[in-house]
């Protein structure tokens, strides 16, 4: 199950995205903790306080220009978007986390991969 958190202050265009992304990759669910990943359309201001509070999570920024050009920033978008541009992004950030250390756990001698059931 992937946990998106969406910010957007467009709240047609947040329901329009949430409903297409949910029909598209049907193991999302929508959030507003914890996150797996993070959906930030056109809010340059909430992307330094969401990188401080989550900054192991891929973010997806859809900006409008590309003027953008911060290090922290994992995936952006300029809009207007192709759903399959963002679909492609969600996957291939949920596939950054399928094969990142950040969820395994160590302890003793074992070693736990929650994201790979091993």
């Amino acid at each position: 199950m992937i946990d998106i958190l969406l910010y957007s202050q467009n709240e047609d265009f947040k329901n329009d995205l949430e409903n297409q992304i949910k029909r598209f990759v049907k193991d999302s669910r929508f959030v507003t903790a914890s996150p797996d990943i993070i959906i930030i359309d056109t809010q340059p201001d909430r992307f330094e306080s969401l990188r401080q509070k989550y900054p192991q999570t891929p973010i997806i920024f859809l900006n409008q220009t590309k003027e953008m050009t911060d290090t922290n920033l994992n995936i952006m978008i300029k809009k207007p978007l192709r759903l399959m541009s963002l679909l492609d992004a969600v996957r291939t950030a949920n596939c950054v986390l399928d094969y990142s250390v950040a969820g395994d756990l160590q302890f003793n001698f074992y070693e736990l991969r929650p994201r790979q059931k091993e």
